[in-house]
């Protein structure tokens, strides 16, 4: 089994159930780049602080570095027996670095990991969603162009009403967007 971060905490052995059950590594594993990019930034503030020695922070940052590399390559690996990114890569650090890479969580918590990753993710992931909207606005705006002068039936309380352009019709889904400004 995978080494883990709490494990230190328990004497027995984690039931399988439970833990197939509270693992994350299956989807958390979008967050590899920002953990890692969010590590080298870390390493870089202990080395400022005094924590860290130039050539501690070196092997590190280099470490760290390597995987990187894995992941925007799409090369990495993820160990299914990781109950999360985090333990995954910290299991990799270690690996290549030794004890050292313990020092990578000085002054740092697993919810500071977590929040800072997620967030990242999630500002990357609404640019990406932004773009895709843009997109399909621009196509209703271009049907609505090309269909001008059709009309549609409109409803109310899933009936049948009131016909009206069709033009119209898609331009409520551009105006209501907040994005159909040009």
């Amino acid at each position: 089994m995978s080494k883990k971060l709490w494990g230190g905490r328990f004497r027995k052995e984690t039931d399988k159930d439970f833990f197939r059950f509270q693992k994350s590594i299956h989807y958390d594993y979008k967050l590899a780049e920002f953990d890692l990019c969010h590590s080298i930034v870390h390493v870089e503030a202990l080395k400022s602080a005094g924590i860290l020695n130039k050539k501690e922070a070196r092997k590190l940052t280099g470490a760290l570095v390597e995987i990187l590399k894995t992941v925007r390559d799409k090369k990495m690996k993820t160990d299914p027996l990781a109950e999360d990114i985090h333990t995954d890569i910290q299991n990799k650090v270690e690996k290549k670095v030794g004890r050292l890479a313990h020092k990578l969580h000085t002054l740092r918590s697993r919810n500071d990991q977590i929040v800072f990753d997620e967030k990242s993710y999630c500002g990357v992931e609404a640019i990406t969603i932004a773009g895709l909207l843009k997109q399909v606005l621009a196509s209703l705006k271009f049907l609505g162009g090309q269909y001008k002068n059709y009309s549609i039936a409109g409803y109310t309380h899933l009936q049948r009403a009131q016909v009206l352009p069709f033009k119209d019709y898609l331009g409520l889904f551009i105006c209501s967007s907040g994005m159909g400004k040009d």
